[in-house]
């Protein structure tokens, strides 16, 4: 009897899981921006997940990927003035091809464009010809998008400002009939306990916990 209470009361007190936030760009171009998005993320409680976290695997890239958005809840891109890598079948980007699966999937997803008009590049960190081409279609089509608001950012640390403003507001559009104390309460407060387990997505109490998220994110941040 008393250990049913204990593990009842260890379960109550376990914090509810962490949104889980694709990160999707291109990488060695966009190294200081990935940083500021992971920086925004971790003040509200979201656990940022991309490239840097893949480890080895028996499947192809594009594969990978497609597992990892799966288990995310939310996506954002963020593209620079590269176009990124190739997917030999489609001729896409890997970043254009996690784009359109996320939006296949019916993802939350933010889209972040790096102002052209006032951000100084070095010609290593622009795609030409063909690719620029691609990825100028690429932006356009997100810029017409009538389901995807993008932003724009001209530094890391506007880029970090606008992420976390956004995922603040579309961590409050998941609330699900929450009315009153939860429409006004700070981001700090609705993602954590009582007011959280209210606002979670569907997908998301239907994890597991994960007795490592705590070591894991721990590690993250250092």
């Amino acid at each position: 009897m008393k250990q049913a209470i204990e593990n009842t009361t260890t379960a109550t007190q376990r914090p509810m899981p962490a949104f889980r936030v694709f990160v999707s760009s291109t990488y060695t171009d966009m190294v200081p921006y990935r940083e500021a998005i992971r920086m925004a993320l971790n003040k509200v409680d979201c656990i940022p997940y991309g490239m840097e976290r893949f480890g080895a695997a028996s499947i192809p890239p594009l594969d990978v990927c497609i597992e990892e958005l799966k288990k995310s809840q939310i996506y954002i891109c963020a593209l620079g003035m590269r176009y990124g890598s190739i997917d030999s079948e489609t001729g896409k980007s890997y970043t254009q091809l996690e784009y359109e699966a996320a939006r296949k999937m019916g993802l939350p997803t933010l889209v972040f464009l790096i102002d052209e008009n006032k951000v100084k590049f070095n010609l290593s960190e622009i795609d030409m010809g063909e690719l620029g081409e691609k990825l100028a279609a690429f932006k356009s089509e997100i810029k017409e998008s009538k389901e995807v608001t993008c932003a724009f950012f001209d530094s890391a640390m506007s880029l970090q400002e606008s992420v976390f403003r956004s995922i603040d507001g579309e961590i409050k559009r998941q609330r699900i009939g929450v009315q009153g104390e939860v429409a006004s309460a700070p981001i700090d407060e609705y993602v954590k306990g009582e007011i959280r387990k209210k606002v979670i997505r569907p997908n998301l109490e239907n994890m597991k916990w994960d007795d490592d998220y705590g070591k894991k994110q721990e590690e993250y941040e250092n």
